[in-house]
């Protein structure tokens, strides 16, 4: 998961998901940051199953459950942002999302 290619955009029902729910994420990223510290959203979706899973990791959570190494949370952290990053089924990618 480590290699990074940038993109223009994401699909369209990632953004709507992510538009329609941003008041949602920030109030979970508050309330986590606060409870928790620092972290990442992850969120893992499958549109055939019309499923999507939003989790809080932590930098040390997201390291040992996702499998990611300091060098990239480095490279994808943003101190003025929250850094998400969705594991999309319907198209096999991963999508670094800043909100």
């Amino acid at each position: 998961m480590e290699e990074i290619n940038y993109i223009d955009s994401i699909p369209d029902y990632l953004i709507n998901f992510i538009k329609q729910n941003e008041e949602n994420i920030k109030n979970i990223i508050k309330e986590e940051k606060k409870n928790r510290g620092e972290g990442i959203i992850f969120i893992k979706s499958d549109l055939k199953q019309n499923k999507l899973d939003l989790l809080f990791f932590t930098f040390k959570e997201s390291k040992q459950m996702l499998e990611l190494s300091d060098d990239f949370l480095n490279s994808v952290y943003n101190e003025d942002k929250t850094t998400i990053i969705i594991h999309d089924n319907e198209y096999k990618k991963k999508f670094i999302v800043y909100l």
